[in-house]
């Protein structure tokens, strides 16, 4: 469990090149309503947020959506299976997990 949890790294390369364009459109929606706000009109601003950000932004929600759903699924999928020594519960699976921890049986992780 450690090794598994201890190679995972939020800050790769590979979960930047998902994120940023998450926090990019935004930016750039945030951009056009602060110019609206302090009536700025950019034509060019305006051609660009319409025709671009705008639908591109729409297809990160509905991917954002879509992925959200399916890892619902997974983990609801994953939460049935039991592989909890010989009790196969999820109340094994835990008990083991915390014995492979080094968890005695009389600490409060255990009650």
């Amino acid at each position: 469990l450690d090794e598994n949890v201890g190679s995972v790294d939020i800050g790769d390369w590979q979960s930047l090149i998902v994120i940023i364009p998450y926090i990019i459109i935004p930016s750039f929606l945030m951009l056009g309503v602060c110019a609206a706000w302090f009536e700025f009109d950019l034509p060019k601003l305006r051609c660009l947020l319409s025709w671009l950000v705008l639908p591109i932004f729409i297809l990160q929600v509905i991917f954002s959506y879509t992925f959200s759903s399916a890892v619902l699924i997974a983990a609801a999928a994953n939460a049935d299976f039991c592989s909890g020594g010989s009790t196969k519960t999820p109340d094994g699976t835990v008990l083991n997990i915390l014995a492979k921890e080094g968890y005695a049986k009389d600490d409060m992780a255990f009650q």
